[in-house]
């Protein structure tokens, strides 16, 4: 047994951990398609509410986060593991339009970045789906809690409402 090595000596650590998501958008329970997420869900369990350094937008139907290194800007979420990672981030990555052979292109990318779980302030890596195109002209969601957001904003549930347009981590 003090022979062992790990399988995969050149990757650090973090990959050889569970794979942990953090959600912050639409897969949210209640903030979008229920079909989608009972469907996209099946991949996904929930470890507890965390944090995310970064700004939420706003992109109509959805919403972006980007990162960010300035103190107090945090999007809250969820953070889960993803069970089968092959087909659950195949079909995460179709969902958020990330290519999964260049997970850093697309409109979301899928990136390396560490999440805050509160129920013990543990710092945990984590992917996570960042938004990669302009924001320029786009609102802030300065509280970055989606749901919050949608709870206070009719103007954003009728969008989603009459578009039928769900979508987005």
């Amino acid at each position: 047994m003090k022979n062992l090595k790990p399988a995969h000596p050149s990757l650090p650590p973090a990959y050889l951990a569970p794979d942990y998501l953090f959600i912050y958008g639409t897969l949210l329970t209640g903030t979008g398609d229920r079909q989608i997420q009972r469907h996209l869900q099946r991949y996904l369990q929930p470890v507890g509410a965390a944090v995310m350094a970064g700004r939420l937008y706003d992109l109509g139907a959805y919403p972006g986060m980007v990162c960010s290194t300035r103190d107090g800007e945090w999007v809250q979420g969820m953070l889960c593991t993803v069970h089968r990672p092959e087909r659950g981030f195949n079909l995460l990555d179709r969902y958020e339009e990330c290519e999964s052979e260049n997970i850093s292109r697309g409109r979301y990318g899928r990136h390396r970045k560490i999440a805050r779980l509160l129920t013990n302030n543990q710092d945990i890596t984590c992917w996570v789906y960042l938004y990669q195109g302009s924001i320029t002209g786009r609102p802030r969601i300065r509280h970055g809690d989606y749901r919050r957001f949608l709870g206070g904003n009719d103007a954003a549930r009728g969008v989603r409402a009459s578009t039928g347009v769900q979508r987005r981590a």
